[in-house]
């Protein structure tokens, strides 16, 4: 019975534990996309694609460092490598971040386009302010708010 009973609390402890490292390799691969998106918003284009590592320092995040000289925490590495896939699309890049803590690994894939177009316009409030502005219609499918030109009406300057 009591060897039974300790099998039974040695799977638990182990399958928690597992739980636990899957759940930190998952945030440490997500600050490692986040560290990459960053380095291509901040970096000259053609310096961008390569491949960085925790381990050897290239991926130089202040908490992986101190995890890894630590010890306790499990983590092992973390790398990441950033490549545009299309020379076409200039400011698209691929990027791939994946982390390791005990045993478990886990890989995030992610698109990052450097410095894409506000979205701010997108807005309905400036639909209507265009229309006003060219003194056309502004036919759109958005809901109709407080401030918005009728698509049946034309709009007077």
């Amino acid at each position: 019975m009591i060897a039974a009973t300790m099998a039974l609390t040695n799977f638990s402890y182990r399958s928690a534990h597992g739980r636990a490292d899957w759940t930190a390799a998952f945030y440490h691969a997500e600050n490692a996309v986040q560290w990459a998106a960053q380095r291509i918003s901040d970096a000259d284009p053609s310096s961008v694609s390569n491949a960085f590592s925790a381990v050897d320092g290239s991926l130089d995040l202040n908490y992986m460092a101190a995890a890894l000289s630590d010890g306790s925490s499990g983590f092992k590495n973390a790398w990441v490598s950033i490549v545009r896939p299309d020379a076409g699309l200039p400011d698209v890049y691929s990027v791939t971040a994946s982390a390791q803590v005990g045993t478990k690994i886990r890989t995030i894939r992610a698109t990052v386009t450097k410095n894409p177009p506000s979205r701010v316009f997108d807005h309905e409030y400036f639909l209507n302010n265009w229309g006003w502005w060219w003194a056309l219609r502004s036919p759109a499918t958005a809901g109709n708010r407080a401030n918005w030109i009728s698509t049946s009406a034309t709009a007077r300057s």
